[in-house]
């Protein structure tokens, strides 16, 4: 009997496997209390204190990163507003991580009345556009020929291309004064008062019979300045004429690089009514700088210009208006009409020379810079 017991103690311990039996619940219980918790983590030390601390959040703008991927231009003029910014279009291979902002809107409003009043008397400004920073209307109307003009904000213009022919070399900046440009070349409804007016004096052009609305081509040089001065403006500098066709990034067309997309045939050298191709507009709006007609500018033309500019100091560059005299007697730039399109392209024309394919748009300047230029 004792031996049948001493057995039975044996299973009641091991189990039929010979390993140990499971632990009462109460000693499993028993045991877990004496397990330690897990150590709390050390509390965070208090964050820094700002450096922007006490400051307004509205003239707050925090660099996120350095260097910072924009950058600030300028300040609006408030009084009761804060600063305003709008995104621009970035440049190209640019990614969505980027942006660019410029001041624009409401704080500029508030001088506009003030500025459209020092515009010359016969210009005023479009209704409902929009107004620069320091409150220049951003589309302003001739009057005399019902032109709209686009406003150019001062800025620096890479002219040229090192890539490009051996007249557009070496790229060279030039800065520029602010001035307004006309948005649209000249057309045949728009000169035709001026012949009227002038008479025998003018030579009318070689497509005087074409649809109103086409530009006026085969204007010699003098006529399209005489023009320009007849309605209060005069012909743009190369300079003048790149940094509105080119932009704020000096781009080799007006839609950046690539090939053209045009909505409908379109060739080198083809002639349409104005503002026919939206895709050619330039990031100021100015049409047809690409393609249609070639334009005059007022510079004389050297085909060693640029490597003219590029010996000046910067501060004679500013507001260049061209060679002294032209490398070839009487002959002007003639801007546009580049077999691929870029906006560097330039070509010497003979003053006098009545070519089928020239036109030309006018700009505004104020008095000081008009006596540049006025040869």
């Amino acid at each position: 009997m004792r031996a049948l017991t001493a057995i039975l103690g044996v299973f009641i311990l091991f189990g039929c496997g010979g390993k140990p039996a499971p632990a009462p619940m109460n000693v499993v219980a028993n045991e877990a209390k004496r397990v330690s918790p897990a150590p709390k983590p050390p509390p965070l030390p208090p964050p820094p204190p700002s450096p922007l601390a006490g400051a307004n959040p509205n003239d707050v703008f925090d660099e996120a990163e350095s260097p910072p991927n924009f950058t600030v231009v300028g300040r609006a003029p408030t009084i009761d507003s804060k600063d305003l910014f709008e995104p621009t279009e970035p440049a190209l291979g640019v990614t969505s991580s980027h942006f660019e902002v410029a001041l624009t809107g409401a704080a500029g409003s508030r001088n506009a009345a003030n500025q459209s009043s020092r515009l010359p008397p016969g210009f005023r400004a479009i209704d409902g556009t929009s107004f620069s920073s320091d409150g220049w209307p951003l589309r302003i109307m001739c009057e005399k020929d019902s032109s709209e003009m686009a406003f150019i904000p001062a800025g620096t213009v890479r002219m040229g291309s090192d890539d490009g022919p051996p007249e557009v070399q070496p790229e060279v900046s030039i800065e520029l004064s602010p001035y307004y440009i006309d948005i649209a070349e000249v057309t045949l409804a728009q000169f035709r008062p001026f012949t009227t007016a002038i008479g025998l004096k003018i030579v009318k052009p070689l497509n005087e019979n074409d649809a109103p609305q086409r530009p006026a081509l085969g204007v010699v040089w003098n006529d399209a300045r005489d023009y320009a001065r007849w309605v209060g403006k005069e012909l743009p500098t190369e300079a003048e004429w790149e940094l509105a066709a080119r932009g704020p990034n000096s781009w080799h067309t007006p839609w950046g690089k690539g090939p053209a997309i045009w909505d409908r045939g379109r060739i080198p050298g083809q002639i349409d009514e104005v503002m026919s191709f939206l895709h050619d507009r330039s990031r100021f709006g100015l049409f047809d700088v690409a393609g249609n007609a070639r334009e005059w500018c007022a510079d004389h033309y050297s085909p060693k210009a640029h490597a003219e500019a590029a010996a000046l100091p910067s501060a004679k560059r500013h507001d260049w208006p061209g060679p002294k005299t032209p490398g070839r007697i009487n002959q002007r730039v003639v801007k546009g009409g580049s077999p691929d399109w870029t906006l560097w392209h330039r070509t010497g024309l003979e003053m006098r020379e009545r070519t089928p394919d020239v036109g030309f748009r006018c700009v505004l300047r104020s008095k000081n810079e008009n006596s540049k230029t006025q040869k």
